[in-house]
């Protein structure tokens, strides 16, 4: 998370570049993970949530924007923010790679110590690329759960799923991860968003299909009130984009 030491991913095609990168991050506090193979980058992230993948563009099978671009597709549960190392002549890549969601670009000769700290100042808008072409999905779920339209709860919660569906993590504190990011979207309090997705929750389910909310949500439904809770709505909503379950 933000400011403080996780795991990177250093995707480098040169062995040495690896070896020293992954000795700056390790001493550092991080762990550190390497790869110069872009498929082996994919499967690594699948494999091991990483807060901050250290990227570049000439790389064994898939090359740096390949993996960028294949990282929204992959549902993971923890979206790395992306900084590359930008050798000279790539300057176009670089370009192509911000326009996708990478975080920050420096040249592959800055200090190594610009890298740690561009990775340790990683946030949570930086990890929305993963969300990147869900807003349809969102949609069609909502939509099909009778969610009311421009609403601000159904607002909130829209955010609420990008955010969530690029670092998980923030499902675990809501009050003070997830709601005040979403807040800050829309110019709201993390109180009025707790309670527009709350309301929002009340009149889906009071107007909405019941077989289908109940066979999505079962698991989440609060027995005495008949409905999700809010944190349950988001997590299950944001488990049924990952899965790719054909019901969204």
């Amino acid at each position: 998370m933000q400011g403080k030491p996780g795991r990177v991913l250093a995707a480098l095609a040169d062995p040495n570049a690896r070896m020293a990168c992954a000795r700056a991050f390790t001493d550092a506090g991080w762990e550190a993970l390497t790869t110069g193979d872009g498929r082996e980058a994919i499967e690594l992230l699948r494999a091991y949530p990483t807060d901050a993948l250290v990227l570049q563009f000439p790389l064994k099978v898939y090359d740096g924007l390949e993996v960028l671009r294949r990282i929204p597709r992959e549902g993971l549960y923890v979206a790395p923010g992306v900084v590359l190392s930008v050798h000279a002549g790539m300057e176009g890549y670089a370009q192509r790679a911000m326009e996708m969601g990478a975080a920050r670009s420096l040249g592959n000769r800055a200090p190594l110590q610009e890298f740690i700290q561009a990775c340790a100042n990683i946030n949570a808008q930086d990890r929305l690329y993963a969300a990147y072409g869900r807003e349809a999905q969102i949609d069609r779920l909502l939509d099909k759960l009778s969610f009311p339209k421009g609403h601000a709860g159904t607002e909130y919660l829209k955010t609420a799923l990008e955010y969530a569906l690029s670092d998980g993590r923030l499902l675990r504190d809501l009050s003070h991860g997830l709601y005040p990011l979403t807040g800050a979207r829309h110019g709201a309090q993390a109180q009025q968003v707790e309670r527009g997705i709350r309301h929002a929750i009340e009149k889906a389910w009071m107007s909405g299909p019941a077989e289908l909310q109940y066979a999505l949500f079962e698991n989440t439904i609060d027995e005495r009130r008949g409905k999700p809770t809010n944190a349950g709505m988001i997590a299950r909503a944001a488990e049924l984009m990952r899965k790719k379950e054909g019901i969204v």
